[in-house]
């Protein structure tokens, strides 16, 4: 099964003019937690809850230019080297850059090497270096899309003069694997 679909809502879904949180630290590839309503229509909200999604939980990301984010898993390192996964999907929509591709990779390695966060909530997360993952897949990221994050995976942006933002929404209620995010979504999916 792909680590990803592509999405498209009988509607609008993200909002014409969106409010960007301020980045203003040194990080070449960071993130902040910032209201879902700055960026999803209402009805998008309400389509999302009537899943049962009471906590839509929204962050968006700023890469810079012709930089590519570690390569990670949206788990916890916790303090006996064990993951907590809160999440294992994300629907997510970049914009402002030419290219961007995101790629998911498999493991070759049990290690669990927790790295700091530059995130609001400075936890550590699961990273690997080049050598201990063998990639798998990858896309074009020109949409909306259902993205697998608890596997090692990562951004690129290939553009050599602006940031890329994407808005990332994720639940932390149902608790959902990637096979049944699948299915749910499976209506709005696109080839």
């Amino acid at each position: 099964m792909k680590p990803y679909c592509k999405l498209k809502f009988p509607f609008q879904f993200i909002k014409d003019e969106c409010k960007l949180p301020v980045f203003d630290d040194d990080q070449h590839w960071h993130w902040k937690y910032d209201p879902v309503e700055n960026y999803i229509t209402d009805e998008g909200i309400q389509f999302l809850k009537s899943f049962g999604i009471t906590e839509i939980m929204s962050q968006v990301f700023c890469g810079w230019p012709a930089k590519q984010s570690a390569i990670h898993v949206d788990a916890r390192v916790l303090d006996d080297g064990s993951l907590r996964h809160r999440s294992r999907w994300a629907i997510n929509f970049p914009w402002n850059v030419s290219k961007s591709e995101m790629m998911w990779y498999e493991p070759i390695t049990t290690e669990v090497t927790g790295a700091n966060s530059f995130s609001p909530n400075k936890i550590k997360y699961n990273v690997y270096k080049e050598h201990q993952v063998k990639e798998i897949e990858r896309i074009v990221t020109d949409g909306l899309l259902l993205v697998r994050i608890d596997i090692p995976h990562a951004v690129v942006n290939y553009d050599d003069n602006n940031n890329r933002y994407c808005i990332s929404l994720r639940d932390h209620d149902l608790e959902w694997s990637w096979e049944q995010a699948v299915e749910h979504f499976k209506p709005y999916t696109v080839e």
